[in-house]
C-alpha cells in the first residue's frame, strides 16, 4: 500500500517532467479521469455510443475519400475490411455524416510519429451514404505501448498493469443537428 503512495508522491514531485512526456495526461488516462470528465461534460442518452477524448494523434490533413478506399498502405499489416453504419438513437440510418478515421500501422505507430512524413496514411475522411453506411479497407489494428519510462510507467508496474493500449481505430463523427462523437 505504501509503495503505491510513494509512486504517486514521486509523480507529484516530478511535475516539471510532465510538460516533456505529458505524464499528467497519461495519468489522467490510466485512471479513467479523461473519460469521466468527458462523460460528465457531454452526457449522452442511454442508447447512444459513449464518446472518448480526441487524443494526440489526430490531424486535420486527412484526405476526403469515397467508400471502399484503401486508407492504409502498410505492406506488413493484415488486411481488414471495415463496414460501419451510423444510426440515430431510434435505429434510423443517418446520411451525410462526416467521419474522420485514423489508425496505427502494423508497428503500432501513427503516421505523424515518423520523421519525414510527407502525406497522411492510415487515415481518411468519409461520409455515410443514404443507408448510413461507410466502408473502407485498412489493416487489423494492433496494440501499442504508451510511454512507460516515467512516473506513470512506474505506477503501472506497482499496480501490476501492462502499458499497452488495446487494438483500436478512431472515428470522429459530425453532422449539424447531431452531437459530435469521437470513439
Amino acid at each position: 500500500m505504501f509503495a503505491r503512495y510513494d509512486v504517486l508522491q514521486r509523480l507529484m514531485n516530478t511535475m516539471a517532467f510532465a510538460y516533456i512526456s505529458q505524464e499528467f495526461i497519461l495519468l489522467s488516462d490510466i485512471l479513467g479521469l479523461s473519460l469521466l470528465v468527458d462523460s460528465i461534460d457531454h452526457p449522452k442518452p442511454p442508447s447512444s455510443t459513449e464518446g472518448t477524448v480526441l487524443g494526440p494523434f489526430h490531424t486535420h490533413d486527412a484526405i476526403s475519400e469515397p467508400n471502399g478506399t484503401q486508407i492504409a498502405h502498410d505492406p506488413n499489416g493484415e488486411p481488414c475490411l471495415v463496414v460501419c453504419t451510423v444510426k440515430d438513437t431510434e435505429g434510423k440510418p443517418i446520411e451525410g455524416v462526416k467521419i474522420d478515421i485514423w489508425e496505427t500501422d502494423s508497428d503500432g505507430k501513427y503516421d505523424v510519429q515518423y520523421e519525414g512524413r510527407e502525406q497522411p496514411d492510415q487515415r481518411a475522411v468519409m461520409h455515410s451514404d443514404k443507408e448510413g453506411v461507410f466502408w473502407f479497407k485498412a489493416i487489423v489494428p494492433v496494440p501499442y505501448p504508451i510511454p512507460n519510462d516515467g512516473p506513470v510507467g512506474k505506477l503501472l508496474k506497482v499496480l501490476k498493469r501492462h502499458c499497452y493500449r488495446p487494438s483500436h481505430m478512431h472515428f470522429m463523427m459530425e453532422k449539424p443537428g447531431f452531437d459530435h462523437l469521437i470513439t
